[in-house]
């Protein structure tokens, strides 16, 4: 995937353009779906988008659509 501007990105091989959200919520049920006992964190997600899309749009974006939980230093997401 490639940046095709703020909100976009675009596939490198067959040109398809989506919106940045629908990539982030998509990797989210791919990883939980392959690793349901592992916690959903931002850094988690970005390593599986592939270090792609950047930290805070990842987290603004989990934070808009799933339960945020803070323990102590440590904090993930709740399906």
């Amino acid at each position: 995937m490639l940046p095709k501007g703020r909100l976009t990105m675009s596939c490198s091989k067959c040109g398809v353009v989506e919106d940045i959200e629908t990539i982030v919520l998509r990797s989210v049920r791919e990883f939980h779906m392959l690793f349901p006992d592992e916690k959903i964190t931002t850094k988690g997600i970005y390593e599986w988008c592939g270090w792609v899309i950047s930290v805070n749009v990842i987290r603004r974006i989990l934070k808009k659509h799933f339960k945020h939980i803070v323990i102590s230093n440590a904090s993930f997401f709740e399906i």
